[in-house]
């Protein structure tokens, strides 16, 4: 089915770039089958959907790829845009560059006050300093039912990196594998409010610490998660929490040692195993 303000690539505009050129609020970008060699800017875009043909379908997924050629990230998100992403795959993104050696959100970078809403993707191979997979800074969050996958940042958050998040920010029913980092192989949280529920983390790396997640000043539910086979090489824990995050079951009660997170939570075959309250 196809809205009457839907915009389909490669039938109607050879590139996803020049669909989203010309289209407006509350227009949907429809995207077939195929391999697109962009690197899309969403910079300021109001109520605009990208999705694949059948969002449902993981074969459509995976058939329906972007990317990113190492030229930059894959999907670009910035000043207060407001997004929906569905039914893609993201690969091979690198990031926008910064001074030294940075790059952030190799798969996406989502700024400035923008919003995105993510769901049925498959973001994976993509490479950053922070953020390889996605990169959340001054934004808000919504991501469900997608793989993040496969993706090496050479400091923090390798799957996903969360900072200064603008209210309610969700990860649920995502699957989280295979993601390597010094921080935060898996997830890397600051200065944020985010419920993390009902996803599969498992296989992510951290060089020094939280190679499932590492948070630091920020307010999180964390409840329902399969944390299984992640490696730190440090013994700060798989699952990182600095003094200053406060951790949360479903009914809002605050969680203070480790028994009380894996009560909820099912954590399994990780070295080290369970989780590490630090002072940092």
């Amino acid at each position: 089915m196809f809205k009457e303000s839907s915009l389909r690539v490669p039938e109607q505009y050879k590139t996803i770039q020049a669909a989203i050129n010309a289209a407006g609020p509350g227009y949907e970008i429809v995207v077939s089958p195929g391999t697109y060699n962009e690197n899309l800017d969403l910079t300021g875009k109001k109520n605009i959907t990208i999705r694949g043909t059948n969002p449902d379908d993981p074969l459509t997924i995976l058939a329906t790829v972007i990317d990113g050629d190492k030229k930059g990230p894959c999907i670009l998100i910035d000043q207060y845009a407001d997004v929906t992403i569905s039914g893609l795959t993201l690969t091979n993104g690198s990031g926008v560059p910064m001074s030294g050696d940075y790059a952030y959100g190799g798969g996406i970078y989502l700024g400035q006050y923008s919003k995105a809403v993510i769901s049925n993707c498959a973001i994976t191979g993509n490479t950053g300093s922070h953020g390889a997979g996605i990169y959340s800074n001054n934004s808000t969050l919504t991501l469900t039912d997608t793989l993040i996958s496969d993706n090496y940042a050479s400091f923090t958050g390798a799957g996903i990196w969360m900072s200064n998040g603008q209210g309610a920010n969700t990860i649920s029913n995502c699957t989280i594998i295979n993601n390597e980092a010094s921080y935060g192989g898996g997830m890397y949280i600051s200065f944020s409010s985010v419920s993390i529920t009902d996803n599969d983390i498992g296989g992510n790396t951290a060089a020094i610490g939280g190679a499932a997640m590492f948070a630091t000043s920020a307010n999180i539910t964390f409840v329902d998660n399969n944390v299984t086979n992640n490696s730190s090489t440090t013994s700060d824990g798989v699952v990182s929490i600095a003094q200053s995050v406060k951790v949360k079951d479903k009914d809002g009660n605050e969680m203070t040692t480790e028994e009380e997170i894996l009560a909820v939570n099912d954590f399994s075959d990780n070295t080290p195993g369970g989780v590490q309250f630090t002072e940092s």
